[in-house]
């Protein structure tokens, strides 16, 4: 166990006669919070912007220099000028604690010697390497730094690796040769280094969070066809894998003509509970889907998903689900789909996927200019034979960055039209007086920096078909940790099923 005690200790600040009680004490929690500030503005190309951290003055330094809470986080920027000397001040303030280590760089040009120097001077500390994380520009470069890791890592408990600028048809490879028995997250991206047949729970046996993106995927997908049954079958023997998360990132995943497994050879990973696909075609997505059983999976996540091949033509068909989903995830029941500008929201794919698993709830996150249009397929029966499937199920629509008109959402709630299959158990809607039926909102919620008329909180509180409405101040919003901007609100609606 680490030992805290001269983190406890306080700072003795000179009294000075003012009309309030004088501060003698400084929690180490606001010290931190002073401390940070200082760090983030100074210059970090400076060559001696360690050692001016703790100059503001004589006891600001004492407090800085016996507090190794406040130096376990390191970030090393490979534009700016690079010092051992003052790697090993910071390393060394640091003492005995747990470090968070982030190297970066945007230059195409970075040298290797850099890169060699740090890696020398945090190698003796691989003992306290908690966190590591690289973001490089090029693959090169990335092969050096990895190149001066050690083969054990044995406090490891979050790497992250990516490049920012790669080409698809980079062929060199690097194999992965370290391992981490404690390490509980891993992204990696555009970094070809795990091979087909990767054996993961021998390198990191504890692994619950997985994020493989571009190349990281395309080589373990392996030779020839690149079926997904490679990259799950990796994966399945991590039996604490909770969360998954494949991204395309420019490279072409989509499989229109597979072998689907029969169930003996299906991927089982045990543990899975979320899996996020992010900018992949749906022939992809339903591809990994018939190659895996995932038996406590509950939720599955897109992020801006794509219709569209690379060469801009939409596919004709989506590969169906020839297998009994039921069977292989059995209590599957929530789909967020997180919608970008380019996004199609009425896509007869997501819609046909949405219509085979029949989701219980379904939540569409939109901060473009299409919220109305996922409210009407979610809540019109004649928007189209695209939503009819999921008209069986609970639809929930997130708005973010955007003002919310007051009354375009009364025009919404009174403007929506009853399912004619509407379950004869549940309560009847309120009718208009043209004996028009409207489907019941279970919840409305807003946060805006817009104030609501009584009158209009009164008409929104007194619907019958409505359980549950909220208008909040955005600044509210804001204090209570519910929203970041006090300028713009977001909006939150839940359309019961029909």
């Amino acid at each position: 166990m680490e030992n805290t005690a001269e983190d406890t200790q306080l700072a003795d600040v000179d009294s000075v006669p003012t009309q309030v009680a004088p501060i003698t004490r400084l929690a180490t929690e606001i010290l931190m919070l002073i401390f940070t500030a200082g760090y983030l503005s100074i210059d970090r190309g400076h060559k001696e912007f360690v050692d001016c951290i703790g100059s503001v003055c004589r006891q600001w330094r004492v407090i800085a220099l016996n507090t190794s809470l406040l130096w376990t986080q390191l970030e090393i920027d490979f534009n700016g000028i690079i010092s051992g000397c003052h790697l090993n001040n910071w390393l060394s303030r640091s003492r005995h604690r747990m470090l968070d280590l982030r190297c970066q760089s945007s230059s195409l040009d970075t040298l290797h010697g850099p890169l060699q120097t740090v890696m020398h001077v945090l190698a003796p500390h691989i003992g306290r390497w908690r966190v590591m994380r690289f973001s490089l520009s090029g693959i090169n470069e990335m092969w050096a730094a990895l190149s001066g890791l050690p083969s054990q890592v044995p406090s490891l408990e979050v790497l992250g690796v990516g490049v920012s600028n790669y080409s698809p048809l980079f062929e060199e490879a690097y194999n992965w040769n370290i391992r981490a028995p404690r390490l509980r997250r891993l992204v990696f991206y555009g970094i070809p280094c795990f091979p087909f047949g990767f054996s993961f729970h021998q390198h990191f046996p504890a692994l619950t969070r997985v994020h493989l993106r571009g190349l990281t995927v395309c080589r373990l997908l392996g030779p020839g066809r690149h079926e997904p049954l490679g990259v799950l079958k990796a994966l399945a023997t991590l039996h604490h894998l909770e969360y998954l998360c494949i991204a395309s990132a420019g490279i072409d995943l989509s499989w229109r003509n597979y072998r689907i497994p029969p169930r003996s050879e299906r991927a089982i990973l045990p543990a899975l509970k979320r899996f996020q696909f992010q900018a992949l075609q749906f022939d992809c997505i339903v591809a990994f889907m018939n190659s895996m059983e995932a038996p406590l999976l509950v939720s599955i996540l897109f992020t801006s998903p794509n219709p569209y091949r690379n060469d801009g033509i939409r596919f004709g068909s989506i590969c169906p689900v020839k297998r009994n989903h039921y069977r292989h995830f059995p209590v599957l029941q929530r789909l967020t789909v997180y919608c970008n500008n380019s996004y199609v929201v009425d896509d007869p794919y997501l819609m046909h996927f949405i219509g085979i698993f029949k989701f219980k709830k379904v939540s569409f996150v939109e901060s473009g200019k299409k919220m109305w249009r996922l409210i009407q397929l979610a809540g019109c029966k004649e928007a189209g034979v695209a939503m009819k499937s999921s008209r069986l199920i609970g639809v929930e629509i997130h708005s973010e960055n955007l003002p919310v008109p007051v009354a375009g959402l009364r025009q919404l709630v009174v403007g929506r039209r009853h399912s004619s299959n509407t379950n004869s158990s549940q309560s009847q809607p309120a009718t208009n007086k043209g004996g028009q039926r409207f489907t019941p909102l279970e919840e409305i919620h807003v946060c805006t920096s817009t104030p609501l008329a009584e009158v209009d909180r009164t008409w929104f509180t007194k619907r019958m078909d409505m359980e549950q409405f909220s208008w909040s101040d955005s600044r509210a919003c804001v204090a209570q940790g519910k929203h970041f901007n006090d300028r713009l609100g977001w909006l939150r609606m839940t359309f019961a099923p029909a």
